[in-house]
């Protein structure tokens, strides 16, 4: 199996599993039936549910901190359809403390705000408000690492678990604007599928690109997605590995 089809029958069992919702993580109590899995489309059809984020200042600790601590705190009748929305995140560029002064903001950090999980309405006075953030500069400033303890809600105390996660993430060719969305996705499916957790220790490493091979399965969450700078091919952008022993995988046959 070459590349492009590996990464295209992931792909197609990432969107069916999030078809079937956060219910679906439930432990199994039998093993899957092997089936055929066909070519994934390009792209997903993302309606439903979606996060704002209005971006003044980006630090890569505080943004990484920030969404984690943002999505644990997402309400529990939010978690499931903003998962099927497919964690979809909208990066705004403005200033965070004059847009929580007019709006109800769910999670305000240095430099960044959150607001949603809410209905998708691109006509909402924020996004009338508010410029897209473009950020086309190359991702060239990142630390080789970072590691941090995954945030619980805010307010809450955190204990450590002993748990040791590693983020692997492809930079080579990737926009800033880019990389904050697959990053946010990757980091905020996690949370909501408990595969991170308050307590945790997660390790986030740069590279210029991810190898795609069988090994793929080991991982807890990849982050695929349409190359833009090679028309028709998908590309690997995030591998998230876990010790902790989980039946939750990224199994070509899920």
């Amino acid at each position: 199996m070459d590349e492009q089809q590996l990464l295209g029958r992931l792909l197609l069992a990432h969107y069916e599993r999030v078809s079937r919702g956060l219910a679906d993580d439930a432990e199994p109590t039998a093993p899957p039936t092997p089936r055929t899995v066909p070519m994934a489309p390009m792209a997903p059809t993302m309606t439903g549910y979606r996060v704002s984020a209005v971006i003044g200042t980006f630090d890569l600790r505080t943004f990484v901190t920030g969404a984690l601590g943002f999505a644990a705190a997402v309400p529990e009748p939010a978690r499931d359809p903003w998962y099927r929305s497919f964690t979809r995140a909208v990066f705004f560029a403005g200033n965070p403390d004059s847009v929580a002064r007019r709006f109800p903001c769910d999670h305000v950090t240095d430099g960044i705000a959150w607001l949603g999980p809410a209905p998708d309405d691109p006509k909402s006075a924020l996004s009338r408000g508010l410029k897209l953030l473009r950020a086309p500069a190359p991702c060239t400033s990142l630390p080789g690492t970072l590691t941090i303890t995954v945030p619980g809600p805010p307010g809450e105390p955190t204990a450590a678990t002993g748990n040791r996660h590693r983020l692997d993430i492809a930079v080579g060719g990737v926009t800033v604007a880019e990389y904050l969305v697959h990053v946010h996705h990757v980091l905020c499916e996690a949370v909501l599928r408990r595969t991170l957790r308050p307590g945790d220790e997660l390790t986030i490493a740069h590279v210029d690109r991810l190898t795609v091979d069988e090994h793929l399965a080991t991982a807890t969450h990849l982050r695929i997605s349409d190359d833009p700078h090679q028309t028709g091919n998908r590309r690997l952008y995030a591998r998230l590995t876990s010790d902790v022993p989980t039946h939750l995988r990224e199994t070509a046959d899920d």
